[in-house]
């Protein structure tokens, strides 16, 4: 039997209801999980759910991983997981983080959340986004991902497009200058007072702002333009 060492203890915080009992934290329909890693990993990582989603039970599977998915998910198919969650150091892959795909009608991608991976794969676009925009550390304010805005002109000289959920903590900054790149993409990064940055820089410098670094990883993959 395999297993991927680290996240063995997953702590949901009170269940919700769309309407009456006990308040839904992460909004109507939606909940808010906590995984607990082992002692010796970074903090705890949060991250948003469809309420009726649970852990799936992977104890009697060849690969034993930290999963979650609705009423019925088969619990040993690795790839028909909705959710799951790696060791940052150990994931591969060839995909930006933060980047949203699709094939045949199912969305996927994936966010970094301080030494975690999130990974999400084959369901619809709007409930791909708002898992991994939500994705944070324990540590981190909780970003406002319910809603998102239609595509937006963020800079009408220039052009660039983007889209931001309704978070105004979240911004796209475009930069005044001729680019001086030394790298197309720069690593996401703690701004004092403003939360977590990262830059894009081809024909324009692009600055993408946000309370969290998995909410900058993913609007920074949908500006175009830059």
């Amino acid at each position: 039997m395999r297993t991927t060492a680290g996240l063995a203890l997953v702590v949901p915080l009170a269940a919700c209801t769309a309407s009456g009992g006990i308040a839904c934290e992460a909004g109507p329909g939606w909940r808010t999980v906590t995984v607990a890693p082992e002692p010796d990993r970074a903090a705890r990582v949060r991250l948003e759910l469809p309420v009726e989603w649970r852990r799936v039970d992977t104890s009697a599977c060849e690969w034993q991983v930290t999963a979650y998915g609705p009423p019925g998910t088969d619990a040993c198919d690795v790839a028909g997981y909705p959710v799951t969650l790696h060791e940052a150091d150990v994931f591969d892959s060839a995909r930006q983080a933060g980047l949203i795909t699709s094939a045949d009608g199912r969305w996927s991608g994936h966010v970094v959340a301080g030494g975690t991976v999130v990974a999400v794969g084959g369901t619809d676009r709007a409930t791909t986004r708002r898992v991994l925009a939500s994705a944070r550390r324990a540590a981190d304010p909780d970003p406002e991902v319910a809603r998102w805005r239609g595509r937006d002109t963020v800079d009408g000289a220039s052009g660039v497009t983007a889209v931001l959920p309704h978070d105004p903590r979240a911004a796209v900054e475009v930069h005044p200058g001729r680019p001086d790149c030394a790298v197309e993409r720069t690593a996401v990064r703690r701004e004092p007072g403003r939360g977590w940055s990262a830059g894009l820089c081809r024909d324009r410098v692009v600055t993408v702002t946000a309370p969290t670094p998995a909410l900058v990883q993913v609007v920074r993959e949908t500006v175009r333009g830059w």
